[in-house]
């Protein structure tokens, strides 16, 4: 009925372990904060990337798990990661009305509307093509597949 209790001892407290945890604790109070501090300047840039996109893109919903793709894509080459810090440093209106000066606008507006980078399709773009911003500039699509009425395909689509 009663559960055995011989197996809880009472803790004994010595000096090894109270100088084992105080080590341990300091540790684990300055790690994390060497590493919040790296990871906060990327998550800062990744931020920074997010609104510039949507800035470049027009609008919409950018994924932060696709911006953070494009950046490793971007990055993994020196020179374009400084002209992606380049843009990142400058006015994302300034960006828009001066494409020409950036290089990476159209590597931006190919990843984001295509699923594209270097013209090749990005890993896993099967899995975020409907949240592509190409899929989010039309109001409404109809499937190419099902015709609505006869001979419906050979009207352009009513504008409304």
């Amino acid at each position: 009925m009663f559960a055995d209790t011989s197996m809880f001892q009472p803790l004994r407290t010595t000096r090894r372990a109270l100088l084992r945890a105080g080590v341990g604790g300091t540790l684990a109070l300055a790690l994390p904060i060497t590493a919040r501090a790296q990871s906060t300047s990327s998550d800062d840039r990744q931020n920074s990337f997010v609104v510039m996109a949507t800035t470049i893109v027009g609008g919409g919903r950018i994924d932060p798990a696709r911006a953070a793709q494009f950046i490793a894509l971007n990055d993994a080459d020196p020179a374009n990661a400084a002209d992606l810090d380049a843009m990142l440093a400058a006015d994302p209106a300034t960006v828009v009305a001066t494409p020409a000066d950036y290089p990476l606008v159209v590597p931006i507006l190919q990843f984001f509307y295509l699923g594209t980078y270097a013209d090749q399709p990005v890993a896993d773009r099967q899995s975020f093509w409907y949240g592509l911003s190409s899929w989010q500039a039309v109001r409404y699509t109809s499937s190419t597949s099902i015709c609505k009425r006869f001979g419906d395909w050979a009207n352009p689509p009513t504008v409304t």
